[in-house]
């Protein structure tokens, strides 16, 4: 700063009058002292620093130099500041309270917690802390497809799905789905509904002790789209038709390993011997008589349907 400085105060900024600063000549280099802004246009071309608090409140404030404050308070509060030049704000508290645009190729905070009201990002977002915490009441991705554990590429290893939390005074339980690395491959893989005490999130599998149970899914199943096929692997499958859910059953082959009863439409006979006839009964549907000797023909004891020879009677 020109070293004639006069008296520093709100009217004169480092001792000298407003119209002096608009000259970018008569700044290069030096500190100015604590003083109060002028209210017109301060246009600087050179590396100085502010050491005091200052406030600059005037419609422009321009600076293309290298540019320091160390106050214990900066505030800038201009209708439009255009600072080009490299910057570096090192007092307690910076506030800005006028729109402010980043041109920068980069912005970086590596020790800086950032807290904002509202945040539009046109460009990707990479988040690579260890937690991402979402504290909000509705959450609506416009994404289609979600991926889950995208760094599994080399080893199938980690469990992957959703899990939601509930509780009460005395447990908390985690209720969830997700694929099963230990029993999945690359073209099968296997999901499972689970519920468990232990939560999940804190390892890369799903624990499968007895603090974990398999979960209930209510649906109605269409696996292949309507007229698809259904694969049901269990001990245990009960397949029932009423008024509200009819069953129709319409297949290539049918095997069962319990023979279907009469009363079902079926023989109850789990097999049948070379030859045998089958004749109807009271109570499973039908009984079977082996093939007779030779020569003997099928008649009536009275009782029974039997092979026996004849006897010479009546005709």
């Amino acid at each position: 700063v020109n070293s004639a400085l006069t008296a520093n105060n709100s009217t004169n900024f480092g001792g000298q009058l407003p119209a002096y600063y608009t000259n970018a000549s008569n700044i290069t280099t030096g500190t100015l002292p604590w003083a109060q802004a002028p209210t017109g246009t301060v246009n600087t071309s050179g590396s100085f620093t502010l050491a005091g608090n200052n406030t600059f409140g005037g419609t422009n404030t321009v600076i293309t130099s290298n540019l320091t404050v160390s106050g214990a308070n900066v505030n800038i509060s201009g209708s439009n500041v255009n600072i080009t030049a490299n910057t570096n704000f090192g007092g307690t508290n910076t506030t800005i309270s006028s729109n402010v645009v980043l041109t920068g190729a980069t912005l970086t905070g590596t020790a800086t917690d950032i807290s904002v009201r509202n945040g539009t990002f046109s460009g990707n977002l990479v988040v690579q802390g260890s937690v991402v915490t979402v504290n909000t009441a509705q959450l609506t991705v416009n994404d289609n497809i979600i991926q889950l554990a995208y760094t599994q590429t080399t080893a199938d290893v980690v469990d992957a799905g959703w899990v939601s939390v509930a509780g009460n005074a005395t447990s908390i339980w985690y209720s969830g789905f997700a694929r099963i690395a230990a029993s999945s491959n690359s073209t099968a893989p296997v999901f499972r509904l689970f519920v468990s005490n232990t939560n999940p999130n804190t390892a890369a599998t799903i624990d499968t002790s007895a603090n974990t149970k398999t979960g209930y899914l209510q649906a109605y199943l269409a696996p292949y789209g309507i007229g698809g096929a259904l694969i049901a692997n269990a001990t245990n499958i009960s397949v029932t038709g009423n008024s509200t859910v009819a069953v129709a059953i319409a297949a290539n082959t049918l095997s069962l390993s319990t023979a279907l009863p009469g009363t079902s439409g079926g023989t109850g006979l789990s097999s049948i011997a070379n030859n045998s006839l089958i004749f109807g009964n009271s109570t499973n549907g039908f009984n079977t008589l082996a093939l007779g000797t030779a020569g003997y023909v099928v008649q009536s004891n009275g009782t029974a349907i039997v092979y026996d020879t004849l006897d010479g009677g009546t005709f």
